[in-house]
């Protein structure tokens, strides 16, 4: 249903003009770390797990490290849509720190 403009409609667009837009893109996230963090309870012992993610893998790793160094169990991947999907278990994770980074903040891995 279209409505006659009125003079507010005008006033709008006169001001919209002197405006300009500007979109600011924010880098997703494509990187997490996922941490097991132990505690203990009445009937033995229970695990929850923390996330974290991060724009690159240069991030997730040196957090990883962090986390290793501090006895913690890590495990780290992609976030979907990022393709080639890539998940590292915590027996594979010294071997993920060891390689070279990325050359980019995405690195080899593409968003579908």
């Amino acid at each position: 249903m279209n409505r006659p403009p009125n003079c507010c409609d005008k006033h709008h667009d006169q001001h919209r003009q002197g405006l300009a837009v500007v979109v600011i893109r924010k880098i997703p996230n494509i990187w997490y770390v996922s941490i097991c963090v132990p505690h203990q309870e009445k009937t033995g012992y229970y695990y929850s797990r923390h996330s974290r993610t991060f724009a690159s893998e240069s991030e997730a790793k040196q957090f990883a490290a962090a986390k290793i160094a501090a006895g913690v169990e890590v495990t780290a991947g992609t976030l979907n849509p990022v393709v080639p999907k890539r998940i590292v278990g915590p027996s594979e994770i010294e071997k993920w720190l060891s390689e070279e980074p990325a050359k980019s903040a995405t690195g080899a891995c593409k968003r579908i």
